[in-house]
């Protein structure tokens, strides 16, 4: 164990720091274990581009790695910071800051979604159309939908009247809205339902994997989890089943390794589909991120 188990929670490294909780004491801890900040916060989060979200008396602000609060906190709520901008909410709406504090975009929108490749989706008022706009806060795709996801792998997800779509960055339809559920583009393919079923679909919209699954999970490193009967398993890109049904559950890969579950204990699976078995006395395990995963004790 790289870091003593003496935290009541954690979170996860990002920038070099890791949240954590202990009697009620919110810090951030370095790659060592060593206090690098303690706060008196309720509640703290991890670093995105230079800052990390914190909450206290029921609102939300961010600090930098010196501790100093770069936005205070006077948010109804917050998304981490993304291509260094946030989405925030008052009781007016949603806006957009940049890591200065500078707004973007004023808090009068009903919807805001984070920054994805550069681009958010955007609603301007109850039962409104969804368009995107750009880091500068400019409306370049017309707000036209029902409902918008973000883009992920130069796709988003569009919906019209309970079906959902995939359009390009331009703005044009990939795939007309035809199908009660669509993923984002994740390892180039999205999941989709029809008749009750998961199958994938890749970005131009075509059917790769016929749906034939109860349930799934995204791609990522060429592998998706999959639900067959009771159990779950992993598939290629191909929809070959490269694993048998051997999980109570299957995670998507993150960083290199899935967590799975088999007989009340967490594992890792590592995109060699090799089975990596951790000490006994850990009774969960998160994912790695910079070289380091929390794990729960007892």
């Amino acid at each position: 164990m790289k870091i003593e188990a003496i935290y009541d929670s954690t979170g996860y490294f990002s920038e070099g720091y890791a949240p954590v909780v202990r009697n009620d004491v919110c810090s951030l801890i370095d790659y060592e274990g060593n206090e690098a900040l303690r706060t008196n916060y309720f509640w703290l989060r991890e670093f995105h581009c230079g800052l990390a979200m914190f909450s206290q008396n029921n609102r939300f602000g961010f600090i930098n790695k010196r501790g100093i609060e770069v936005i205070p906190a006077k948010f109804l709520g917050c998304f981490a910071f993304r291509e260094n901008r946030t989405v925030v909410s008052t009781q007016a709406g949603f806006g957009i800051l940049d890591v200065e504090g500078r707004e973007i975009l004023p808090t009068l929108f009903y919807r805001i979604g984070n920054y994805f490749e550069g681009l958010s989706n955007i609603c301007r008022e109850a039962k409104g159309k969804f368009g995107f706009v750009d880091l500068n806060g400019k409306e370049i795709i017309d707000c036209q939908w029902d409902d918008a996801s973000n883009f992920s792998e130069s796709r988003a997800v569009i919906g019209e009247k309970g079906k959902y779509g995939l359009i390009n960055r331009e703005g044009e339809t990939v795939l007309k809205p035809k199908y009660t559920h669509i993923g984002d583009v994740s390892g180039g393919l999205a999941f989709f339902k029809k008749s009750g079923r998961y199958g994938f679909l890749n970005r131009e919209g075509e059917i790769a994997i016929e749906p034939r699954f109860i349930e799934l999970g995204n791609f990522a490193d060429g592998f998706a989890p999959v639900r067959i009967g009771k159990a779950w398993a992993y598939i290629n890109s191909q929809g070959v089943q490269v694993t048998e049904p051997l999980f109570n559950h299957a995670s998507e890969f993150v960083n290199g390794y899935a967590v799975v579950e088999k007989e009340g204990r967490d594992s890792y699976l590592t995109t060699e589909l090799k089975e990596v078995t951790i000490n006994t006395a850990y009774s969960s395990v998160g994912y790695y991120f910079e070289g380091l995963a929390a794990v729960r004790v007892g």
